[in-house]
This record gives structure tokens, C-alpha cells and sequence, in this order.
């Protein structure tokens, strides 16, 4: 008679591992946690030096940064009704006069300005020896797209609202060219504002001129046409022929209104160009770029700092890592274990590395323990 036996394996009730999580049941022990450490100390060590190390060989390459600063004044006026709204929050956009600096950002970040200070020659001194480059040389490329791109990355320009203050800075590898570099952005503003720059003023006053010259034009042919008529009768003043004295009347109506709106175009032309002077957009330098003498950058020493942190954390989850899967897989799981080691080594060398060192480590620890024990 055969009999049949079937081994059923329960479940403990309360299990917290959850199907498909292979880190289910793993739980955590600060004391274990910390004796794994100390363990695996060398390793941690190996790591965090070996990324520190890195990391100062990296920052050492990285040449000195000096950033050269300037502050430019606000100018014109802003509408306060708009402003005290803004405040309430009531809405409102704040608008100002066409005199006012808020767009100094926008036209100092523009192309025009760009394309200016790129075409420039800078000098500057490096080891007691006095050089001349262009910024194209100075960044390596002659791409327009990527110059745009290298230049607005060494220039910062800051607009304070509250105080209307606009900043700016610049920062190469060289004190002089900092400041070049900043002087330039703001001698390209000024002349923006001098020569480019339309406003109300000057296209009013372009307006006023063509239509002087136009009256002055209708003026002189009035006169033209009324000293014509007079030669054709010389004896118009005492003529009492009723058309002559018609004609010359004429005449002499449309001398006076050109000569009247003459004048009155003449002195509006020349209100507008005093108005002209006044609404030049002024840029007021409160910081003219100075030249800097200490560095602005790389900051080494922290920078190593936080690159030993990072690499002490990565070293410490790694090691959380590594033994939540050794105790999980020490178990009925081995095999699915060990293929799947067998993966990651054969895919990635390196951690390969990392696991002989581990498992040196723990052998020796554990040798250790027992010769104690």
C-alpha cells in the first residue's frame, strides 16, 4: 500500500515579508549596523580618501576665478499710484518713464550689446607680461550661439526692486580682463543710450524737423509767387483794379500764415530738442569696476570637504545595501542570490572588486571574532 505525504510549508502569521520585496524581512540593528562599520572601516577609509584625493587633484587643476563688481544708479521716475497698488496687492503693473534704468538688464543682456563686447580687444597682465585677447579667443570658439552662451555665463547682472540698484559683475581667470570685460558692458550701454536708443523726445523732434522743413519749404514759395506777382505789375500799390488787389491780397495771406506756422514750428522744434537733452537715459555709476585681487573662486577646501561627506554616505549605504542582501540570502534564497551576483559581476567589473574586498574584509573579521572568542 503506498501512502502519499504532502509537506506544506505555514507562513508565520505576523510576517512582514511581502512577495517580490526580497528586503522584506531584513530588519534593522543599530549595534549590528555599527559593528558592520567598524568592520568594513578599511573599505569606508579606501573610499572617502580615494574620493577626496580625486577631487583635490580636480579642484587644484581649476584655475583661479576673479569676479570684478559694479553698480549702476536708477534713473527716471516710476508711477508711485502703480507702485502703492503693487504693494496692497491690488494689481497693477508699475510703469515708468522711457528715461527710467529698469530696462538697463534687458539692453545690457541684448545681442547688440553682446556682439560690442565680443568684438572688443581686451588686455590684461599675466606673470608681469602685458596681453592682448579677444573673447572668442579667451573662450576657444568662434560659434556666435556658443559665445552668447560662454559670455552670459561669466557675466551676472542683479536688479534690486526695492532700491532700483543694478549690480553687475564679471568673472574670468584674469583680474584686468574682469574688469575690461565690465567696462566694456558699460560703455556699450551708454553709447545703446546715446545714439540708439528711440524715445519719445527724439522722434518727436525727428517729427518737428521734417515739418519745418516743409513749411520752410511752403514759406519760401509763397514769397516766391507773391515778389512774382508784383514784378508783372509794378504799379500794384496804387492800382485800384479790383482783381490785382484780390490776388495780391492772396498773396500776401499766404506769406503770413507760412511765415506764422513757420514760427511756431520753430519754436516747438526747439523746446523738443531741450526736452531731447533732458530725456537722454543717463547711466549714473554709483561702483565703477574695480580690479580684484583675491579670488572669487574655486573654493577647494570646502569643495573636498563635501566631496568626503558624499563619498562617506555613498560608502555607509552601500554597506547597508550589501548586508541587508547578505541576510536575506543566506537563507532558502541563495541560489536566486548567487545568480544574480553573477550578473552584476559579470556585467560590472567593478563592483566585482568592491565584493572580494568585502568579503576579505568579513572573512577576517570573523576569523578574528572566533580566534577571540
Amino acid at each position: 500500500m503506498n501512502r502519499r505525504i504532502s509537506i506544506t510549508r505555514k507562513e508565520p502569521e505576523n510576517s512582514s515579508v511581502v512577495q517580490g520585496d526580497p528586503l522584506g524581512d531584513v530588519e534593522f540593528n543599530l549595534i549590528e549596523f555599527l559593528r558592520s562599520l567598524v568592520r568594513r572601516k578599511k573599505m569606508i577609509s579606501v573610499i572617502v580618501v580615494g574620493v577626496m584625493v580625486l577631487t583635490a587633484g580636480l579642484v587644484l587643476l581649476t584655475p583661479n576665478i576673479y569676479r570684478s563688481n559694479a553698480s549702476i544708479l536708477p534713473s527716471g521716475s516710476v508711477d508711485k499710484i502703480a507702485e502703492l497698488k503693487s504693494y496692497a496687492g491690488l494689481g497693477g503693473k508699475i510703469t515708468s518713464d522711457e528715461n527710467s534704468s529698469e530696462l538697463f538688464p534687458v539692453i545690457l543682456k541684448s545681442r547688440v550689446i553682446m556682439d560690442a563686447v565680443l568684438s572688443k580687444n581686451y588686455s590684461y597682465m599675466e606673470k608681469e607680461t602685458e596681453k592682448t585677447v579677444t573673447l572668442t579667443g579667451y573662450f576657444g570658439t568662434d560659434n556666435q550661439d556658443e559665445l552668447y552662451t560662454c559670455l552670459d555665463r561669466i557675466v551676472s547682472i542683479d536688479y534690486d526692486k526695492k532700491n532700483g540698484v543694478i549690480r553687475l559683475s564679471t568673472e574670468t581667470k584674469y583680474p584686468a580682463l574682469s574688469q575690461a570685460v565690465l567696462n566694456a558692458f558699460i560703455e556699450e550701454l551708454e553709447n545703446f543710450n546715446l545714439y540708439k536708443r528711440r524715445s519719445r523726445a527724439k522722434d518727436n523732434v525727428s517729427y518737428l524737423a521734417r515739418q519745418l522743413m516743409e513749411k520752410e519749404a511752403s514759406l519760401e514759395k509763397a514769397r516766391n509767387n507773391l515778389e512774382a506777382f508784383q514784378k508783372q505789375n509794378q504799379n500794384w500799390a496804387g492800382s485800384t483794379n479790383p482783381e490785382i488787389i484780390r490776388v495780391i491780397s492772396q498773396l500776401q495771406l499766404a506769406v503770413e500764415l507760412n511765415t506764422q506756422g513757420y514760427l511756431y514750428l520753430n519754436q516747438e522744434y526747439e523746446l523738443a530738442r531741450r526736452e531731447l537733452q533732458n530725456d537722454l537715459p543717463i547711466v549714473r555709476i554709483l561702483d565703477n569696476p574695480f580690479l580684484p585681487t583675491k579670488k572669487a573662486g574655486p573654493h577647494r577646501m570646502l569643495t573636498v570637504m563635501i566631496a568626503g561627506v558624499l563619498a562617506f554616505l555613498t560608502a555607509v549605504g552601500l554597506i547597508v545595501i550589501m548586508d541587508a542582501f547578505n541576510k536575506r540570502f543566506e537563507g532558502p534564497d541563495r541560489e536566486l542570490y548567487l545568480g544574480l551576483r553573477d550578473d552584476v559581476i559579470g556585467d560590472l567589473p567593478v563592483i566585482n572588486r568592491i565584493i572580494n574586498r568585502v568579503r576579505t574584509s568579513t572573512e577576517d573579521t570573523r576569523t578574528t571574532e572566533t580566534s577571540y572568542k
